[in-house]
């Protein structure tokens, strides 16, 4: 990277082959994502000019990422962005990366919202859905939802306020109407969203402390580690769900969460048990148990 005579091709391939010999698992895409961005190119532009020699004033700033990125720090930290649904989301270490399982939740939140009207009494809320969203991170999944479905009314919570930051700027940036709250969720719920809910989604922290030695590094290392892991109890985030549930749904109101697939059973359990009604676990694309949905009692 010591001048410009040489093609963005060979740039990346060079670059790949520092970032893979740190024992760091790149893909050439995102290589590609970080001299994309220093250049201030379009993913067209960038295609385009893969043979022509890059910007030499670039380059500097593109090797910083790629020293940031041979330490295993995420791409998307690196950048600050990354991708969910379709558009792109402000992210920092205050909050998870959005990952393409979470794509799926989303997905069935919407449908559990559009069949919500097979029932007569439920009819209004098919027109316009009340979503909370426990732990909400960077808001990908409510903000989403209340692009997907507009007339949807939408309210969010986290625990961490630096989540929130981000989340609020995604939903202001991206022009999605969100009330955002600060809570814990295993505290009570507050009196005003007693029966004020037709669904609520949650992607909580569902990896076992035990797992924590088995994850890569850009996972254990960078993202925070109180939206990860559960502690000694990994169902103890879903009995709070639980709870909350019971106490913000209205009637017939529906929960679906996301959960790690080998708990994805002891996650229903919970359910039943807390008196939880047509119940069901949904695989992902890769064929995980994945998503929990279930009746309100």
């Amino acid at each position: 990277m010591q001048g410009t005579e040489i093609s963005r091709r060979l740039v990346v391939e060079n670059a790949l082959n520092r970032v893979r010999s740190a024992g760091v698992p790149a893909e050439r895409r995102e290589v590609e994502w970080m001299l994309q961005s220093v250049e201030g190119l379009s993913r067209a532009g960038f295609v385009a000019g893969l043979n022509e020699p890059p910007r030499a004033d670039a380059l500097p700033g593109f090797d910083r990422m790629i020293s940031r990125r041979m330490a295993h720090e995420p791409v998307q930290y690196i950048l600050g962005e990354a991708d969910f649904f379709g558009r792109t989301f402000r992210v920092t270490p205050d909050v998870l990366i959005p990952r393409p399982e979470t794509e799926w939740l989303v997905e069935r939140v919407m449908g559990a919202a559009l069949a919500s009207g097979e029932a007569a009494a439920k009819a209004a809320a098919r027109a316009a859905p009340r979503i909370l969203d426990a732990g909400t991170g960077s808001g990908c999944i409510a903000i989403t939802l209340a692009l997907e479905l507009p007339a949807a009314a939408c309210t969010a919570f986290d625990i961490s306020p630096g989540a929130l930051e981000v989340a609020r700027s995604n939903a202001e940036r991206l022009g999605a109407d969100i009330r955002f709250e600060v809570r814990d969720m295993l505290d009570e719920a507050p009196d005003a969203w007693l029966g004020s809910f037709d669904l609520l989604v949650s992607n909580p922290p569902y990896v076992p402390d035990s797992e924590r030695g088995a994850l890569e590094r850009q996972v254990a290392d960078f993202e925070p580690e109180e939206a990860l892991f559960t502690g000694d109890d990994e169902l103890t985030f879903y009995r709070g769900l639980a709870r909350l549930g019971r106490a913000v749904l209205a009637p017939a109101g529906r929960l679906i969460v996301e959960t790690h697939a080998d708990h994805a059973s002891g996650v229903l359990g919970v359910m039943e048990s807390a008196g939880y009604r047509d119940g069901s676990v949904e695989r992902d694309l890769a064929g995980r148990d994945r998503i929990v949905s279930v009746l309100r009692p």
